[in-house]
């Protein structure tokens, strides 16, 4: 995980900081806190 944080800012920073901070910490927060992938028995589930 903390890899994956690390290189997300270093490809913001060499890219120019395009991005707004906001926004970074708005994609961060998503990627520490919802699952990558579904479930791979998700689509057997009803609704």
């Amino acid at each position: 995980m903390c890899y994956g944080i690390y290189s997300v800012v270093s490809v913001w920073v060499a890219d120019g900081c395009k991005e707004s901070v906001a926004d970074m910490a708005r994609i961060l927060t998503q990627i520490m806190t919802e699952p990558l992938y579904r479930a791979l028995d998700a689509g057997n589930q009803s609704p």
